[in-house]
């Protein structure tokens, strides 16, 4: 059966790099709504609607349809994790996938990246880690398109770029609900792992045994 597997997706945070997080993530998400909001709130405002905000801060589906009522989009979003995506992560002790299992997946298969991340930050991540993205074939950013997650919508639309059946698609990431559940909805093989330290054979052995 993973013969047949052409197109391989890789989520990328905690799937292509592991490590310790800095802080808490909640925080990350509040401080981001807080800082496009205070563009067009005052202080006393933004203290007024602090709990609102606490509230709606644990995603970026959230954090994006929270900005959306005071008329900030998606890409104010993305615009703020450009810069912010990376700051939250101690990359000095971030464990990375070997680059000879990159080198292995991609001399038998076509790579994407699909993430929740930013296509400008995955880069900023791949120059700090030294993950070379020269690899993949392109990088998708999550576009949290309809009322699911659209990691889905995304690897769609890799299925009708490649021309390829989902059954000659493998994902493979860390988290279930955003990463595998939608791939498997689809059709598509899936993997999830624990950590970035995961190798071909063991992966291609999985999709067999399955």
């Amino acid at each position: 059966m993973s013969n047949k597997i052409k197109v391989v997706v890789f989520d990328f945070d905690g799937t292509l790099y592991s490590g310790k997080i800095i802080g808490d993530v909640r925080d990350y998400f509040y401080n981001g709504i807080v800082s496009i909001l205070s563009t067009i709130l005052s202080a006393k405002e933004l203290k007024n609607i602090d709990n609102a905000i606490k509230q709606n801060s644990e995603s970026d589906r959230l954090a994006i349809r929270f900005l959306k009522h005071f008329g900030k989009n998606q890409f104010d979003w993305f615009n703020y994790k450009d810069s912010h995506d990376f700051s939250y992560f101690d990359f000095s002790k971030c464990v990375t996938i070997n680059d000879d299992v990159l080198k292995e997946f991609a001399k038998n298969h076509k790579l994407y990246v699909v993430s929740n991340s930013t296509k400008k930050s995955i880069y900023t991540k791949c120059k700090l880690m030294n993950i070379n993205p020269n690899y993949f074939e392109d990088i998708l950013a999550n576009r949290f398109e309809g009322d699911n997650d659209s990691k889905g919508i995304l690897y769609k639309e890799i299925l009708e770029k490649e021309k390829i059946l989902p059954t000659e698609m493998l994902v493979i990431g860390d988290d279930y609900e955003v990463d595998i559940l939608p791939a498997l909805e689809i059709g598509a093989h899936a993997v999830l792992i624990k950590n970035s330290q995961f190798k071909y054979k063991k992966i291609m052995t999985q999709i067999d045994n399955n």
